[in-house]
């Protein structure tokens, strides 16, 4: 849609303008939550190192106390202040996107951020990446509606921004991208690609130069020590199907335990975020203190030789922690744990292929295991690849990769279909393969599709007082101005003439002296929310439709009405046909 049909270049500029804007807010969003996380998870192990001379009391009390007043910070803030800003995000953002109105105002996303900050920062096993996502999409949302825009550009921005978000949490600008087109979005456009794309550069050009890496930890000094071999093909192969496995149970855990705080405890989010923050407070306070700092326990996994009881605990530990902090409704995300306990599961496969075969790379092993548990809860094979490949930028572990994220999907697919976005989306009412299935008369019909082909047009050589007998005998209130190749080069209106009569012209002045140059135009093939927008960004009631430059027909504002109030009463009868 252009207001000049021979001047196209306009939009373009405006979404390179939109993708950077994107890009910077996005990159915005991730330093705020990892310095807030930081520096609040740094004080809480501080406070804990020197209980004993500030509280004269253990370190389990100190934990539980934090943790328990972290979530009932948290808690409070969803509860009272914004309940959209529960959990990860990332499935109310593709809510969004598939366009089921979802609250993703400024008052969301200041509570994501500082309930995230809070949540995580006190000790809720979760992650920050998932936050990110929902931030950065609510502030794109938020700037989408300081220009006019149609629902399907406005829903192309969000998905921009929760990509550039995910890109700006990993220091990961393919992989927001393939996140975006292989999770949010399931399909590809040129313009998605291109301000996606352009957004997730930004994010992550600007998060890399304030030093943000995910998981906080470098991943890619260990890219000099990974190696792969034939021999180990069958041992990434089990990793796979076990990664599979904890993907499938791990998705069933969050959705359980959801529903147990659901419909039978019953409790205010408020109870269950405080208790969850008490409970990982003494789960962790009884633990040795590789496991009182998540971060730090994720870099032990990659770095240093573990046993088999520590490896076992770590899983454990972030399996249980998780479900528990995730069902009670606190805001974080599941990345992070994944990524855990993914490593957790690789060092294990590590171990089996160092019993049969005596020698295995345990820091490739625990790197591949990352991305299969990823895959499996998230599946998305080509993301999760793509992923670690860019927190390592080693090649050598993109192939075992490749094997273990696809059995991961296929055998996680096989015991528990669905993404857990997805899942937990239906678990509260919204079938996304229905939605996307039923995209809705604005995005399915053209303007081709309901235009009138037969147009009453005005010839550029007509005066002012054909124009006048043009009027008097329709009853149209409006009429484009075509030239001998039947272009629209100008709109004249009922009220242009009496505005004529005002000024009185001379009856003999041509039209193209005083009509509307430039008209509004929308090309045949273009969606019904596009016209909408035309007519309602540049308050017109009428807009000619084009094939190549040509005049092919018109709609109105009655045009569209009518057209969807079909469709509407269309619906109904299939609805009651159905019952």
């Amino acid at each position: 849609m252009t207001a000049d049909a021979r001047d196209p270049t306009g939009p373009t500029n405006i979404n390179l303008l939109e993708a950077c804007v994107i890009g910077v807010v996005a990159a915005v969003g991730a330093v705020l939550l990892k310095e807030g996380v930081g520096h609040l998870g740094a004080w809480r192990i501080a406070m804990a190192a020197g209980s004993h001379s500030l509280f004269a009391a253990p370190e389990l009390t100190v934990f539980a106390l934090i943790g328990l007043v972290g979530g009932l910070i948290c808690g409070a803030l969803i509860q009272f202040v914004a309940p959209e800003a529960n959990g990860s995000g990332i499935p109310q953002v593709k809510a969004a996107i598939l366009g089921i109105p979802q609250d993703l105002t400024l008052r969301t996303a200041a509570v994501k951020l500082v309930s995230c900050v809070v949540a995580l920062g006190t000790g809720l096993s979760m992650g920050r990446e998932g936050p990110t996502v929902q931030l950065s999409a609510a502030l794109s949302f938020n700037a989408s509606k300081l220009i006019r825009s149609s629902p399907m550009h406005r829903a192309q921005l969000i998905a921009a921004g929760a990509g550039a978000g995910l890109a700006a949490a990993f220091n990961a600008p393919l992989a927001g991208v393939l996140f975006v087109l292989e999770e949010l979005l399931g399909r590809m456009s040129g313009f998605t690609v291109g301000t996606t794309v352009v957004a997730c550069f930004v994010a992550a050009v600007l998060s890399r130069l304030v030093g943000v890496h995910s998981l906080d930890i470098q991943l890619s000094k260990y890219n000099s020590v990974s190696t792969f071999a034939a021999l180990d093909i069958p041992f990434y192969l089990l990793l796979g199907a076990a990664a599979g496995l904890l993907g499938a149970v791990f998705n069933k855990g969050i959705i359980g335990g959801l529903t147990l705080n659901r419909d039978l405890l019953k409790w205010p989010v408020t109870i269950t975020c405080g208790l969850a923050g008490l409970i990982s407070g003494l789960l962790v306070a009884c633990l040795p203190p590789l496991f009182h700092d998540y971060s730090g326990l994720r870099e032990a996994l990659l770095s240093g030789p573990l046993d088999l009881n520590t490896i076992l605990i770590a899983l454990a530990l972030q399996f249980v922690l998780t479900v528990v902090a995730y069902s009670s409704g606190a805001p974080g995300g599941l990345f992070a744990p994944s990524l855990t306990m993914g490593a957790c599961l690789g060092l294990l496969a590590a171990m089996v292929e160092q019993h049969f075969c005596g020698s295995a790379n345990s820091i490739t092993f625990a790197i591949v295991g990352m991305g299969a548990v990823f895959c499996a809860v998230a599946r998305v094979p080509m993301t999760a690849v793509v992923i670690i490949f860019e927190m390592t930028t080693d090649f050598n572990v993109v192939l075992p990769l490749m094997i273990s994220c696809v059995v991961s999907y296929l055998v996680a697919e096989k015991l528990d279909p669905g993404s857990i976005y997805d899942q937990l989306l239906e678990w509260v009412g919204i079938d996304t393969h229905v939605v996307e299935g039923d995209a809705g008369i604005m995005k399915t019909k053209s303007a081709g599709d309901i235009m009138h082909r037969t147009v009453e047009t005005i010839a550029d050589d007509c005066t002012l007082s054909a124009v006048r007998a043009i009027f008097a005998n329709s009853k149209h209130h409006g009429f484009p101005v075509v030239d001998k190749q039947y272009q629209p080069i100008g709109m004249v209106t009922h009220h242009d003439v009496l505005e004529f009569d005002r000024l009185q012209h001379d009856g003999e002045t041509l039209i193209v002296d005083v009509m509307t140059v430039k008209p509004v135009v929308i090309n045949s093939n273009e969606s019904l929310a596009e016209v909408v927008l035309a007519l309602d960004k540049y308050k017109i009631s009428r807009v000619p439709i084009v094939e190549k430059g040509k005049l092919v027909g018109i709609i109105t504002k009655a045009d569209v009405v009518t057209a969807e109030s079909q469709y509407l009463l269309r619906s109904k009868k299939t609805e009651i046909v159905s019952d």
